[in-house]
């Protein structure tokens, strides 16, 4: 799977993941995204959206913690974090 790296979340939801890494030790999450979408994802998926667009998903697990990365048809993430 090749993704772009971009970085934007909405305000609201990004303090409340913020933190939701931090709980994990996790300080640097633009980095630990990086280190994680170099592994091998543990499942894969996609699902039809509310907006009716097929929305992909990739899991992983970094020292035995799940992680959620959603991405685009076009390669882009979406969004990620520990779920």
């Amino acid at each position: 799977m090749r993704v772009y790296t971009t970085f934007y979340m909405v305000p609201q939801k990004k303090a409340g993941h913020i933190s939701d890494f931090a709980n994990r030790g996790i300080t640097d999450v633009k980095s630990f995204m990086h280190q994680v979408v170099q592994s091998t994802p543990v499942n894969t998926g996609q699902r039809i959206g509310k907006n009716g667009r097929i929305q992909k998903w990739a899991e992983y697990i970094v020292d035995n913690e799940k992680y959620l990365l959603a991405y685009g048809d076009n390669g882009f993430i979406v969004s990620f974090y520990p779920i």
